[in-house]
């Protein structure tokens, strides 16, 4: 291979790799200010509602519409 395609291919490999770990993050700061917001105390609908929401932001993925149905 050419140094050319070496180099986009690493850097294609790269961009992949980040796109999970940049929604990861997104996910962890939205967690992290709903325990904020409910004054660090983590009860058993604010467990419920991060799951909601981090199950939402990856319903996409799952084939399922936000609301849970199937696509």
């Amino acid at each position: 291979m050419s140094k050319v395609v070496t180099a986009v291919t690493r850097a294609l490999g790269r961009a992949i790799r980040a796109v999970p770990d940049s929604r990861q993050k997104q996910i962890d700061r939205e967690m992290a200010n709903l325990i904020i917001q409910s004054g660090g105390r983590l009860t058993d609908s604010l467990e419920f509602e991060m799951i909601e929401r981090a199950l939402g932001r990856a319903s996409h993925l799952l084939g399922n519409n936000a609301d849970g149905t199937s696509i």
